[in-house]
């Protein structure tokens, strides 16, 4: 219930800001974090690893129990078999870049605000991704699109 509530208070704060203060990063250059985000250790080198299309670094961050979802409760994989399986491909062969405007880190959760630039989208997507920390790896990820 905590962790629900923190979410839906940490949400409001994401969609309340002003999205026209992003500074739009020059198209799949690395790193790409706001000055003002408070830095984390493993979730930047989680997105260095992704912008520079290092998948063997990428999947050395995660938890071999890893979790993704849908906020808040859709699971999309479990386990290194389905991590494997969705981000494989996405990580190694896609030209992309994820920019990261703001940023929340309390104890094992680091809370982000990404937009997501891809020569596959015809658009930028914004996104909200929630990281939950266990054994300094990245246990579960939760992701809200907005």
């Amino acid at each position: 219930m905590k962790l629900a509530k923190f979410i839906s208070i940490v949400l409001v704060f994401f969609t309340c800001s002003n999205a026209a203060a992003i500074t739009r990063p020059i198209a799949y250059q690395a790193p790409v974090i706001a000055e003002s985000v408070e830095q984390h250790p493993l979730i930047d080198a989680h997105l260095r690893a992704y912008n520079s299309n290092k998948f063997d670094e990428f999947k050395a961050l995660f938890h071999p129990e890893v979790e993704a979802y849908e906020f808040p409760d859709k699971l999309l994989f479990k386990g290194m078999a389905g991590f494997d399986k969705t981000y494989e491909y996405l990580v190694s062969s896609i030209y992309k870049s994820a920019f990261i405007s703001k940023r929340i880190v309390d104890r094992d959760f680091v809370i982000d605000r990404e937009t997501i630039t891809a020569a596959a989208l015809e658009n930028d997507m914004e996104l909200v991704v929630i990281y939950q920390i266990k054994d300094n790896l990245i246990y579960r990820m939760m992701f809200l699109k907005q």
